[in-house]
């Protein structure tokens, strides 16, 4: 599709949504350990690419502080390919 991401990233993308369509609500760490993945990674990657389809919301708790991701109500069914959609769309908007 020429979207100009790394095939890994791609990979990567596509299991965090698998995760997060199984397992509801994670936190960053969480989404790290289940899938191997560095949390700048997860952390970037849910920035970057999955903003659109994601709600995240930031906890502080007894001196801990966690960031939350779950899919949007309604994104349940979110492909890889709404994603780099997507992406092309919010690419072509900027200008790049």
């Amino acid at each position: 599709m020429g979207s100009g991401i790394h095939k890994k990233t791609i990979n990567n993308i596509a299991r965090i949504l698998d995760l997060l369509r199984e397992s509801g609500e994670l936190h960053i760490r969480g989404i790290s350990n289940a899938l191997n993945l560095n949390p700048f990674i997860v952390s970037n990657i849910i920035n970057n690419h999955l903003d659109f389809f994601v709600d995240a919301r930031a906890i502080d708790q007894f001196g801990i502080r966690l960031k939350l991701v779950r899919l949007k109500p309604g994104k349940e069914g979110t492909t890889i390919e709404d994603v780099l959609k997507y992406i092309k769309v919010k690419r072509n908007i900027k200008g790049k």
